[in-house]
């Protein structure tokens, strides 16, 4: 059967009906809203009174129960401090017991102690002054017996002295005319093997050495002890037993020449060095100044260069 189509009229009744419906809905529901709203003011004081009350319960309580236990506290603090005056009462009595036993043993043990004490020195003094005694006759015996030996060994040692003197002082007498004579000679012989080796350690790279050299040109003459060669450096040392400033003087008026005397040193650096067993007027110091290398022996025949290492030798000629 086919749908009946619904007219204008009718279509604008039902949404009439609809709208009707719709709004006494709307009513209704606000109706019930007013009502749920005051029964839930009216819920909401009764809770309120209810935590009031239950409040002022609850403080009531709380109060009485403090006061209870301010109570009890109270009975429980007096009982301990009677208590702890009873065992304070108690503990000094034992400590002035024991104190008074013990300062009666303490007194006991040192009237013990100052009589030991008192016995100890007693045996002392009568012991030290027994090794004293013995002491004194043993020192006695002694220095008699070592004043005895003293005055026969230095006897002895004077007749061997006098005897060694004579002898030794004839011995000198005899040599020291050659020893004189030598001693430059053996200076040299010391400091020559040396020298490459000590001024290769202050980069002057010497390679060979010439003794004892002896130069005579345009009517001058002149001796050199140590000229040490190499290439493009040349170092001349003077060797004297007893180095002085006037020596030091005349070496370097020799060194100012040097070229003169030996031409083919001309394009050559030349430094100077003083050696000696003996430097008087602090001569070492003055050959310093004047920029000379100083040698010296420093023990057991090894020779060295006195000069720091920061020293830089002037150049001759």
């Amino acid at each position: 059967m086919a749908n009946k189509e619904l007219t204008k009229e009718e279509v604008l009744q039902m949404f009439k009906e609809t709208n009707l419906l719709f709004q006494k809905s709307r009513e209704e529901m606000e109706r019930m809203s007013r009502e749920t709203d005051k029964k839930f003011k009216e819920s909401r004081e009764e809770m309120e009174r209810m935590s009031r009350e239950a409040d002022k319960k609850f403080n009531e309580k709380m109060e009485r129960m403090a006061r209870e236990t301010e109570k009890k506290f109270k009975e429980s603090r007096e009982e301990m401090e009677r208590m702890s005056r009873e065992a304070d009462k108690k503990f000094n009595e034992k400590m002035e017991r024991m104190a008074r036993e013990t300062e009666k043993k303490f007194k006991e043990s040192r009237e013990e102690m100052e009589r030991m004490a008192r016995e100890t020195e007693k045996k002392f003094k009568e012991s030290r002054e027994e090794m004293e005694r013995m002491s004194r006759e043993a020192d006695k015996k002694f220095n008699e017996k070592m004043e005895r030996i003293s005055k026969e060994a230095d006897k002895k040692f004077n007749e061997k002295m006098e005897r060694m003197a004579r002898e030794t002082e004839k011995k000198l007498n005899k040599i020291s005319g050659i020893f004189s004579s030598q001693w430059g000679k053996l200076m040299e012989a010391l400091i020559e093997p040396a020298c490459l080796k000590l001024f290769k350690s202050r980069n002057i790279d010497v390679t060979r050495t010439q003794t004892n050299t002896k130069i005579k040109r345009q009517q001058e003459e002149a001796e050199f002890d140590i000229i040490l060669t190499n290439g493009t450096e040349v170092v001349i040392v003077e060797v004297k037993t007893d180095m002085t400033v006037n020596k030091i003087d005349h070496f370097i008026e020799k060194l100012s020449r040097i070229k003169i005397y030996i031409p083919e040193l001309k394009n050559k650096k030349v430094y100077g060095a003083v050696a000696g067993i003996k430097y008087s007027e602090q001569s070492d110091k003055y050959a310093y100044r004047k920029g000379l290398f100083v040698l010296r022996n420093s023990g057991d025949y090894v020779i060295e260069i006195a000069n720091p290492f920061t020293f830089k030798p002037y150049a001759f000629g």
